[in-house]
């Protein structure tokens, strides 16, 4: 594999490569060029990459999994730093829409906390007689 790592670049491109293995202990990359290769688990490789947080600049383009839907969504969402996603920036509207997309619930919290919005609770009395039927009794 011709490679070329340092502390802030890495260019692995065109080579093949179907896991990116141990890269993700290179947390203060901030360029990766991974394009051209055969990564395939899109899941598996983001989670590798989620310690970089110096990430500025990542391409993955013309891999397998950059055919998946919601490749691109999936990628910024699961990496928050990264500014320029296969030489496109990503766009605010965008960060928004993955956020969105793959953060449903804690979305929905945040919506309702944002916009003076409660959650459905149940009253004090309720809830403690609900805890109450519960609580295992000692014979």
């Amino acid at each position: 594999m011709d490679a070329r790592i340092d502390a802030f670049r890495s260019t692995t491109k065109q080579n093949k490569v179907n896991t990116i293995g141990a890269l993700g202990h290179l947390s203060s990359l901030r360029v990766l060029h991974l394009h051209s290769n055969q990564l395939r688990a899109l899941e598996d490789t983001m989670h590798e990459l989620r310690r970089m947080q110096q990430l500025r600049v990542a391409s993955f383009f013309l891999n397998p999994f950059c055919q998946e839907p919601g490749y691109r969504h999936y990628v910024v969402h699961s990496l928050p730093p990264v500014q320029i996603l296969d030489r496109r920036e990503v766009k605010r509207q965008e960060r928004i829409s993955s956020f969105q997309m793959f953060s449903g619930e804690h979305h929905s919290v945040l919506q309702r906390v944002a916009f003076g919005r409660r959650a459905m609770l149940l009253p004090m009395e309720t809830r403690h007689r609900t805890e109450a039927r519960h609580v295992p009794t000692s014979q």
